[in-house]
């Protein structure tokens, strides 16, 4: 999204409505950063099939549920 906004596609302001929009509809069918990253893995499988980023895709998702550095433990969901 900085990149968007520094090569002027979106101004700062216009991106947070997107932003906004998307936490919205998210919290809307998510209680929690790992019910999203479980949705998000079952959808990628099922849209790639079995491909060996989808592995990757998993470990990034783990890293970001349990890495005590991660925004999604720095951040509560709702």
């Amino acid at each position: 999204l900085k990149v968007y906004i520094s090569l002027k596609h979106t101004s700062e302001s216009n991106a947070k409505k997107y932003i906004d929009a998307a936490y919205a509809k998210s919290a809307s069918y998510f209680d929690s950063w790992k019910e999203l990253a479980a949705s998000y893995v079952l959808g990628r499988n099922m849209w790639i099939g079995n491909h060996k980023t989808n592995e990757h895709i998993y470990t990034v998702t783990q890293e970001l549920l349990t890495d005590p550095n991660s925004p999604w433990l720095q951040v509560s969901f709702k």
